[in-house]
């Protein structure tokens, strides 16, 4: 089923900008409620789904948006409300689609999965900057109920947004990649960022090129900004965006700023002219609203956007360097981009995640053999974690463009070494603006690594010691986890 619904999206996509719906927080306000809106107000969300479709909505996104057991928890909800409020909440956004539904216009349903209330790349205390708030497997435990109930209450799509944390993001993709593959279905996923500053960057620091690379190996339906500070601040960063991403795009900024009072002054007209702006350039496949947003600004919105044509979609989706369309470069990221050459990528093996060949560590200083790298790893053996960390900051100042990190199978410490180590390394940008290199040969300490870093890194084929047998049977795991390999 899902297969057949993400290769309808895909031809819809190819033939006029989709619509999505606007705020539900923005239509509640006015309520002041505190329940449990979907449980104990079903009728009011259910008519605010209505209200979307009838401005014109082709995607309305499910009230859900913390509905996870983190953010929940912030409330003392019972965790075990999770699934309840998920199903619910798809349930309902699925029987007003279905309502509205005609042969000659079908309406989606994408279900919402919002940042939750924790960062994993955060430091809680900036004197002990080796300690984060949460760890991917909660993360990643608290999406999949999420995303399970989602997927239960009928949901087409999912809707990961609002991403400020690219390891929150990695780990609800996680979470749904592992129901596709419990489930043997195509999930559609739209994986939605949004930026902090002028730079426009995530609040984690990371340019938005590296978030995409960081997350491509989801295939997503479409990656986007949504959020931020409006049409015309979001406009440039979307252009630069869509010059590096062949992936659909989607936007649905908020109504402008908000007031201290947390209301939103732009208009549905003036959102509507800011946003024509995009469809003149044929930057997007998917727009629509945020915080400040309602009926009368999709309503504006679908208006102008029906006069124009989507953006141009490539046959291949995907920025996988093994897709059959071959790109000019292939990339790795930590806070930015690292761009590779094409022929970088080992294209006679097919591990189902990226192969790079050995040569490209040539190019990127990668060399695991060297004397800092070695005694990298000596101070890792020993817990010398303050050593280590300033030891990788002079592997980047030498000139390396990955950090190659070789840790031994036994640790004084075990995961706790490798996770102070990776924390601590990353704290500095200077170190975290590159991608990390592992080679490890105990498999939790390699997988604990990767939970712990933001970008898209190398594994090196040493860590399994039974070369392509022992490395096929870990693949999914390193695709789930957002690794490539290198040979």
């Amino acid at each position: 089923m899902g297969q057949e619904i993400a290769k309808e999206l895909d031809g819809l996509l190819r033939e006029r900008i989709l619509i999505l719906d606007g705020a539900m927080g923005s239509m509640l306000k006015d309520y002041k409620l505190s329940e449990l809106l979907c449980l104990e107000k079903p009728a009011l969300i259910s008519e605010i789904h209505k209200a979307y479709l009838e401005a014109g909505a082709d995607i309305i996104s499910t009230c859900s948006f913390n509905a996870n057991a983190i953010s929940l928890g912030d409330y003392k909800i019972s965790t075990e409300k999770v699934y309840e409020i998920s199903k619910t909440a798809g349930t309902l956004a699925r029987q007003a689609a279905d309502t509205f539904s005609t042969t000659d216009k079908k309406r989606f349903v994408a279900g919402s999965m919002g940042p939750t209330s924790k960062s994993a790349c955060f430091v809680q205390d900036i004197n002990d900057p080796g300690k984060r708030s949460i760890t991917w497997d909660e993360l990643e435990a608290a999406y999949y109920e999420n995303a399970r109930g989602l997927l239960d209450g009928g949901v087409d799509i999912l809707l990961i947004e609002t991403i400020f944390d690219t390891i929150n993001a990695k780990a609800a993709i996680a979470a749904v990649i592992r129901l596709r593959e419990e489930r043997n279905a195509a999930v559609p996923l739209i994986i939605s960022a949004t930026i902090a500053n002028n730079a426009g960057r995530l609040l984690c620091g990371q340019s938005l090129e590296a978030f995409a690379v960081s997350v491509a190996h989801a295939e997503p339906l479409a990656l986007g900004i949504n959020c931020s500070y409006g049409a015309d601040a979001i406009l440039p960063h979307l252009s630069a965006f869509s010059a590096f991403t062949s992936f659909p795009l989607c936007c649905y900024p908020n109504a402008g700023l908000p007031t201290r009072a947390g209301d939103f002054y732009e208009t549905p007209e003036k959102m509507a002219q800011s946003l024509e702006k995009y469809f003149d350039k044929k930057l997007l496949n998917i727009v629509g609203g945020c915080c400040g947003t309602t009926p009368a600004h999709i309503a504006a919105i679908a208006k102008l956007a029906k006069e124009h044509l989507p953006r141009p979609i490539k046959n291949s989706q995907s920025n996988n360097s093994q897709s059959k369309e071959k790109s000019k470069h292939c990339f790795l990221s930590g806070l930015e981009t690292l761009s590779l050459p094409s022929d970088a990528v080992s294209r006679d093996v097919d591990f189902s995640i990226e192969c790079f060949n050995k040569n490209v560590l040539t190019h990127i200083g990668g060399d695991l053999n060297s004397a800092k790298a070695k005694s990298l790893s000596d101070c890792l053996k020993n817990n010398s974690v303050d050593d280590a960390v300033e030891l990788a900051g002079e592997i980047i100042d030498s000139g390396a463009k990955i950090l190659p990190v070789h840790i031994e199978p036994e640790l004084p410490e075990g995961k706790e070494t490798v996770i102070c180590f990776i924390n601590n390394a990353l704290f500095d940008p200077g170190i975290a603006r590159y991608p990390v290199l592992l080679e490890c040969s105990n498999h939790e300490f390699l997988e604990t690594a990767l939970k712990c870093i933001p970008g898209k890194s190398l594994v090196s084929c040493k860590s399994f010691k039974e070369g392509n047998s022992e490395l096929l049977s870990h693949a999914g795991l390193l695709h789930r986890l957002g690794a490539a390999i290198v040979q």
